[in-house]
């Protein structure tokens, strides 16, 4: 026993002599590296609050409406029974991938976690949904891609992330189909409603501008030459508008944005992780659904640019 408990306070001691050392090295780069790491915080916050911000607050808030008002319910009668055949999912289900569609990532992650702690999702379901119902907002995907990206391309790259997604959903569908769960409406007063909802957008808002200054400062320490591969898969957005300035051919860009879209970024991933954790879903079936997302997009973008561009 006194082996196994000298053992134990070694390995204590160690490890708290190492997370010692790390922080002083922290501490040190905040002093050595004062410029980089401001100019990166500014950096962020600047792309956050011009790009982000914009595109996630309004459909944050709107998918709690959405929930208010019963939105989904209607929504699930007309498209429920088609998805339902297809891909098994419930009419709540329905609802997701299709808000994920308008909304991207995380705005759909946290619209999913609501749901679980509402009972109204099971939670075989959601780690089924948030393999497969993975995209970025549409308008900040147009503003990005279209940086360097003829228009004539635009938009069969924004498309492929939804034909991947559709096909991973598809061939990854459980043998058995979900079954809608009936909950009656509990009512809350508006004015309680809203002001909560505001609450919960703010601080998922808030940890989102975190990770994102977070990943950000990696990239301005570890990736001295912007190396834009290397931005890309820590932080999507800085990948995808370095893309602007990468000299090498449009081929290459465009396969780089693939897999930037589809990864979405290691940003993203902790983002992700965190929204889910609140409600217990498990973060796996998500980063396995990026890997296979990835295969699929780059098998999908060599076909079309195959077929349609180098015979013109």
């Amino acid at each position: 026993m006194n082996v196994f408990l000298l053992f134990d306070i070694s390995f204590i001691m160690k490890k708290t002599i190492f997370s010692i050392l790390l922080l002083l090295f922290c501490l040190g780069l905040l002093f050595v590296k004062n410029t980089i790491i401001q100019e990166s915080i500014i950096s962020a916050s600047q792309l956050f609050f011009y790009k982000v911000f914009p595109s996630l607050f309004p459909m944050m808030i709107l998918s709690d409406l959405f929930f208010y008002f019963h939105v989904p319910e209607v929504i699930s009668h007309f498209l429920g029974p088609l998805f339902s055949r297809f891909f098994h999912m419930s009419f709540q289900g329905c609802y997701l991938f299709l808000l994920s569609c308008i909304s991207g990532s995380p705005a759909n992650v946290y619209a999913m976690k609501n749901l679980v702690l509402e009972n109204q999702l099971s939670m075989e379901e959601a780690c089924y949904l948030v393999s497969f119902s993975f995209f970025q907002s549409p308008l900040f995907l147009y503003s990005a891609i279209s940086s360097f990206a003829p228009n004539s391309h635009v938009f069969y790259l924004m498309l492929i992330p939804y034909v991947s997604n559709l096909i991973l959903g598809f061939f990854t569908r459980p043998v058995f189909s979900f079954q809608n769960i009936k909950k009656s409406p509990t009512y809350q007063e508006f004015g309680l409603f809203f002001s909560n909802s505001l609450k919960n957008v703010m601080n998922t808002l808030t940890f989102v501008l975190g990770s994102m200054v977070f990943f950000f400062l990696v990239n301005s320490l570890i990736n001295p030459k912007n190396v834009a591969f290397l931005k890309g898969i820590l932080e999507i957005s800085q990948g995808l508008y370095a893309l602007r300035s990468f000299e090498n051919s449009l081929f290459v860009k465009e396969l780089l944005a693939m897999i930037f879209v589809s990864f979405g970024g290691l940003s993203i991933h902790m983002q992700v992780k965190g929204i889910l954790s609140e409600a217990g879903i498990p973060y796996l079936p998500f980063l396995k659904g990026r890997i296979y997302e990835i295969i699929v997009s780059i098998t999908l973008f060599l076909m079309f640019h195959y077929a349609f561009f180098l015979k013109m």
